[in-house]
């Protein structure tokens, strides 16, 4: 009678190994989820950084063009007419998360904080 139970007990043995197994990888890929996650943030805000280089490049660029036409003189102060958008450029869908009326950068700085203290 007892040796009809062994090949069901070493069935239930293996089925418990395999699930704790399929549990261990599942975990590890979320893990791994939460890593692509910061990575693409990461990367998003290399963009967004790189969308504002080539915006001030652009500037520069035409100032020296717009200098060079002009010809050498004493130095002038750069005129009124000439409006330059101040702060960085965004990609609406890095911001579609945040309640109204909260500035984007305090964001940044509670994720930085939970950072911190996730680490302490």
């Amino acid at each position: 009678m007892y040796l009809a139970l062994v090949p069901n007990l070493l069935s239930n043995v293996v089925q418990s190994l395999l699930n704790s197994e399929i549990d261990e990888v599942s975990s590890k890929i979320a893990a791994l989820e939460t890593i692509r996650n910061q990575l693409q943030q990461s990367l998003l805000r290399l963009h967004e950084e790189e969308l504002e280089l080539d915006e001030e490049l652009e500037s520069v660029m035409e100032r020296l063009a717009f200098e060079a036409r002009k010809g050498p003189s004493t130095p002038s102060k750069p005129s009124a007419g000439v409006k330059r958008r101040k702060g960085p450029a965004f990609l609406p869908s890095e911001h579609d998360d945040l309640p109204a009326g909260v500035a984007f950068m305090v964001r940044m700085h509670v994720d930085l904080w939970k950072h911190v203290l996730m680490e302490s």
